[in-house]
């Protein structure tokens, strides 16, 4: 739907921005190419980490993105989590994902950050918020991650101690795998509860 909206959007640009000549069907498709590209570049830029947003736990999210035996999920609020990032140089966006239909759905095609927080409908389930970073990039939208620690996303400073409420073990991790999480955490002065899943006792 959205390419369809950018074709659409390249052939009348003329008729609503003084200044703009009406675009051959050719150059219509370069603009849009050139579009496409750039998304697809910027999608190299962000770094995004991804949170349920319940008070409860889910039976499918624990199989579906935790190691089962060695799963660990952590709690936290809202308000923990701006503190635990406020003396973060960085800039780090929170947000709501929003689920559409794709196949219906038009998605916002207004800024490059649009496709970061929206995702298909099938996905509701996860009812997820996104901590979201963009790395600041240059006019031909691309940075060197060689520069950093890692290549696969952005070490950035936070208030751990403020960001977690609650460390909970998967249902389907053996005792030792609990009493190593306890031990990891008191040697690093964490102390925060660790508990077992509401789904072991079931």
């Amino acid at each position: 739907m959205n390419q369809e909206k950018r074709y659409e959007y390249f052939a009348n640009r003329h008729n609503y921005i003084s200044g703009h000549p009406k675009l051959t069907d050719r150059e219509i498709v370069e603009n849009v190419h050139i579009l496409n590209q750039e998304a697809e570049k910027f999608k190299k830029l962000v770094c995004v980490s991804c949170w349920n947003k319940s008070k409860n736990e889910s039976a499918a999210l624990w199989k579906i993105y935790s190691d089962l035996n060695k799963g660990i999920m952590i709690t936290s609020k809202v308000t923990n989590i701006i503190e635990a990032f406020s003396g973060t140089s960085e800039n780090i966006e929170f947000t709501e994902v929003v689920y559409i239909n794709y196949n219906t759905d038009i998605m916002p095609d207004s800024n490059k950050w649009d496709p970061t927080y929206h995702k298909h409908k099938a996905y509701e389930y996860e009812n997820e918020v996104r901590l979201i970073f963009t790395q600041n990039f240059d006019t031909t939208l691309t940075y060197d991650w060689n520069k950093e620690e890692v290549q696969e996303g952005k070490y950035v400073s936070l208030k751990i101690k403020d960001l977690i409420d609650e460390i909970i073990i998967s249902p389907y991790a053996p005792q030792w795998f609990f009493e190593l999480v306890k031990d990891i955490s008191q040697k690093y002065g964490l102390n925060k509860p660790v508990m077992a899943s509401e789904l072991s006792k079931n």
